[in-house]
């Protein structure tokens, strides 16, 4: 089993340093083999092709990103509602972001960003549905917004601050980006 994340991880490194070179459309499977200088078939053994390579990377990161997000909401602080619990929420999931900084970066520096930013949009609405689903009690208020088009803004502002902090090479502290997302989702939350 060491051997097959050993081997996952050179593959994924090799796949994220060709994103950001060529992009997703020029790269190959060929590329992504003597990058990682593995076999044929044992690129095959783990993937159908590169496009099943970046969705099983993606799928994982999502695995992730959810498992942050469910445990931080499972913690009663974040149920009553607590800010300084959201922002601690915010900072763990760009902490893991940051940690996986070569493939993030790579998905949004390359022709990947409109693929990202539906990805980041399908998170956030899964999380905001598991709210939903685990508040039992009315204990959050939901979020209120007067039209898709209010929704839609307070989605991609907090894409749009993600995907600039990337681009800037997520120099800027972690605490400062959390802040703004943990300030743009309380505007959201009204009473």
């Amino acid at each position: 089993m060491k051997r097959q994340t050993k081997t996952k991880s050179k593959i994924k490194q090799a796949f994220s340093e060709l994103l950001l070179d060529k992009g997703f459309d020029r790269l190959t499977v060929s590329d992504i083999i003597e990058k990682a200088a593995i076999n044929r078939s044992t690129f095959y053994h783990h993937y159908v092709d590169k496009y099943d390579l970046r969705d099983q990377l993606v799928a994982d990161m999502i695995d992730q990103l959810m498992a942050i997000l469910t445990t931080a909401l499972l913690n009663d602080s974040m149920l009553q509602g607590k800010n300084d619990a959201l922002f601690q929420t915010i900072s763990q999931t760009l902490e893991y972001l940051k940690e996986d900084h070569i493939f993030v970066r790579a998905l949004v520096m390359s022709n990947q960003t409109t693929f990202l930013s539906d990805l980041l949009k399908e998170i956030m609405e899964q999380f905001f549905h598991f709210i939903k689903d685990l508040d039992q009690d009315d204990q959050i208020t939901p979020l209120q917004y007067k039209s898709d088009y209010e929704y839609e803004m307070f989605i991609a502002s907090i894409v749009s601050v993600f995907l600039l902090w990337v681009k800037k090479g997520m120099t800027d502290p972690i605490s400062e980006i959390a802040q703004l997302i943990t300030s743009q989702v309380q505007l959201t939350y009204r009473d």
